[in-house]
């Protein structure tokens, strides 16, 4: 077993220490038998996401508003609550504001992605933690959606988007824009009649892939690999307007939109900007070394 296991399950045994001890501050409160049951819960909730979900920020945040508002409620409104209990739900309550401002600035500002499979390789690896922009293109009050935009994706940006019919997010790179008409053939691009250059290695890497560099119209380029020198098809057809083209650069490996279809404009949450954190898994220990900016446009 490795060592990040036993951290994380010193971490559950910690938070149901520290309900524990929460009860015991309450006293003689006729309630205090269940802060048991209630350690108990928090540590399956913790290990059930910890182990069988993606990471979820958003959930945990949740989680925790939801925790220090009951802590509020509790304080406010319990009757025969010793002075001490009520003081420590008190000072659990205080971090219901800060939890909320966070949620606030997830929505409006910029927000946390994990990169769920190894779709945009070589650029995103499996286990790659993103931060994405949601002023890149737009400003979005929380339930309002966007209200003032003053900018478009374009073509090499790298976005977090939610398919059609997908209750998930993805993350591709934006190949087609609208009005433009793209063809996709051998591997080899072609945007509103031009094809663009593709420069491959002459030898596979270890993973039987071989890496290019693809351009698109302005002269940016982009890393990509690929497996054969087929591929999957795309087109000729015309990206209508309010919608994208996206491809994973894990070209031959990708559900993009050559399966689920064009991405509406309302669909996408935002552009990715910094890779801060590489978390493979639960198992291992995040790593750093990753760490960088994603320029728009491509040039990566």
């Amino acid at each position: 077993m490795k060592l990040a296991w036993l951290l994380w399950g010193a971490a559950a045994g910690l938070l149901a220490l520290g309900v524990l001890w929460l009860g015991s501050l309450l006293g003689r409160w006729p309630w205090r038998r269940g802060y048991g049951n209630i350690a108990a819960v928090l540590v399956i909730v913790f290990v059930w996401q910890a182990i069988w979900h993606e990471f979820d920020f958003e959930w945990l945040l949740s989680l925790g508003l939801a925790l220090a508002l009951g802590c509020w409620a509790g304080a406010r409104w319990l009757p025969d609550l010793p002075e001490a209990g009520r003081a420590e739900l008190g000072g659990a309550a205080g971090y219901a504001p800060w939890l909320l401002g966070i949620l606030l600035l997830r929505a409006t500002l910029v927000e946390p992605f994990q990169i769920p499979s190894s779709s945009m390789l070589p650029t995103l690896a499996r286990g790659d933690f993103l931060l994405v922009s949601k002023l890149s293109y737009e400003f979005r009050l929380p339930l309002l959606g966007g209200v003032v935009s003053w900018g478009e994706p374009a073509r090499g940006d790298v976005v977090v988007f939610q398919p059609p019919n997908e209750e998930r997010q993805f993350v591709k790179r934006v190949i087609g824009v609208p009005g433009d008409r793209v063809h996709l053939k051998d591997q080899k691009l072609s945007i509103n009649g031009e094809w663009q250059d593709l420069d491959c290695d002459t030898e596979p890497g270890p993973a039987g892939a071989l890496v290019c560099r693809e351009q698109l119209p302005g002269g940016m380029t982009h890393p990509m690999q690929i497996y054969t020198l087929q591929g999957r098809p795309y087109g000729p057809a015309v990206i209508p307007a309010g919608h994208f083209l996206m491809m994973g650069d894990n070209r031959d490996n990708s559900s993009d939109s050559r399966a689920f279809g064009l991405v509406p404009r309302g669909n996408i949450t935002g552009r990715a900007v910094y890779l801060w954190m590489h978390w493979p898994s639960w198992g291992e220990f995040p790593s750093f070394s990753r760490a960088r900016s994603i320029p728009a446009g491509g040039d990566q």
